[in-house]
């Protein structure tokens, strides 16, 4: 019992919808590249007797383990995130907010959640995504938030000057532009989101890691961890 109430309890919540499964012509998707940093986590909270569950979503949740540290658990958890290193679905788009709420009525008060997602929602509606975090944060839970992006392509937008067709990967739109064209007011819009996003993570006090996809996994867990170092201690 006393075990049970001093060691970390601990749900890994991974966004698997289409926009994370947007693959580069080199080196991981989005998914790939939380699905690894996910397993770097389970290691080492594996080390400490922490228990731990994982959680799969897109606009609704696909798979959650429960939440525990025996060797067993561990190694049926590993192979959960293997399966989904190859995972794919077409046109499913997010839901945050909703999966969030769900989380927190559902787990152990006090808490780690560890959230990887790109926030490509089906709109930039901020406020649902917030009172979901609001409610975590009134149960006692501490929240760390792993906004996985593709810098080049979906923060710089750096493609040719010769005109492209562009699909959105959770509605299929389709747009045939010329990036050049566009560049500017989309580098401008997403950065804005963005740093709403940045900005009110900061307001409710959660660690907020900008995870560059076309880095190494090691690139944003390296800081991150020294910064938390009582993760590793």
């Amino acid at each position: 019992r006393y075990e049970e109430e001093t060691n970390l309890r601990c749900q890994i919540v991974i966004d698997v919808s289409s926009s994370m499964q947007i693959a580069t012509d080199k080196g991981l998707s989005k998914l790939q590249y939380s699905i690894w940093s996910a397993a770097v986590f389970l290691q080492m909270l594996k080390k400490q007797r922490d228990a731990t569950g994982l959680c799969f979503f897109d606009d609704k949740v696909i798979s959650n383990t429960k939440i525990a540290s025996s060797s067993r658990h561990y190694k049926e958890i590993m192979f959960s995130l293997q399966d989904y290193l190859t995972y794919q679905s077409e046109r499913k788009n997010t839901d945050t907010a909703a999966v969030l709420h769900g989380i927190a009525n559902q787990i152990h008060r006090r808490s780690m959640v560890i959230l990887f997602t790109d926030f490509f929602e089906t709109n930039r509606e901020t406020e649902a995504l917030f009172d979901a975090i609001k409610h975590l944060k009134h149960n006692k839970h501490e929240v760390m938030v792993f906004h996985t992006l593709h810098s080049p392509s979906e923060v710089e937008f750096n493609y040719p000057s010769v005109p492209l067709t562009f699909e959105d990967a959770e509605t299929g739109e389709v747009l045939k532009i010329q990036p050049s064209e566009v560049r500017e007011n989309y580098v401008a819009s997403i950065a804005k989101y963005n740093r709403e996003i940045k900005l009110k993570m900061s307001q409710y006090k959660i660690d907020f890691v900008e995870a560059d996809t076309s880095k190494t996994v090691e690139h944003s867990l390296i800081p991150f961890l020294v910064k938390r170092k009582k993760m590793t201690t």
